[in-house]
C-alpha cells in the first residue's frame, strides 16, 4: 500500500469535516466561495497523489455509477452535485466500499466541485 506523505494525513480529517460542511451546505441551497473550496482540495489532494493509481476501474465504475444520476439538466447546479456526492458517500458507507473506492471517491469529488466551482460543466 502507498504511504501517504508527513503531515498530509493530519490535515486530512479537517478537510474532509471542512468539505462535508460545504457539501450539506450547498445541498440545501447555500453557496460556498470557490476560495473556500481550495484549502480543503489541497490537503485532500497532498494526501491522495501517492495513492492515484491504487484504485481499480471497478472502484471507479462504481463511484461513477453512483453519480451518474447527477449528470444532464441539472450538472451545472451546485447543490445537485453537492446532495448527488453526498448521497454517493452514504451508499459506500452501508456497502462497506473498500479503501480504494473512497480514495477515488475523494479525487472525483474534488475535481467535480473544482469544475463546478470554476463555472464548467461535467
Amino acid at each position: 500500500m502507498a504511504r501517504t506523505p508527513n503531515g498530509a494525513a493530519a490535515g486530512c480529517t479537517d478537510a474532509l469535516t471542512t468539505r462535508l460542511a460545504q457539501l450539506h451546505a450547498m445541498a440545501a441551497g447555500g453557496t460556498v466561495a470557490a476560495a473556500a473550496l481550495e484549502g480543503p482540495r489541497r490537503a485532500l489532494r497532498l494526501l491522495l497523489e501517492p495513492l492515484v493509481g491504487q484504485w481499480h476501474d471497478g472502484d471507479e465504475n462504481l463511484v461513477r455509477g453512483l453519480l451518474e444520476g447527477w449528470a444532464g439538466a441539472e450538472a451545472d447546479r451546485p447543490a445537485a452535485l453537492a446532495a448527488r456526492l453526498l448521497e454517493a458517500g452514504d451508499a459506500l458507507l452501508r456497502m462497506g466500499a473498500r479503501p480504494e473506492a473512497w480514495w477515488f471517491y475523494v479525487w472525483e469529488m474534488e475535481s467535480l466541485l473544482a469544475l463546478v466551482a470554476g463555472g464548467g460543466r461535467c
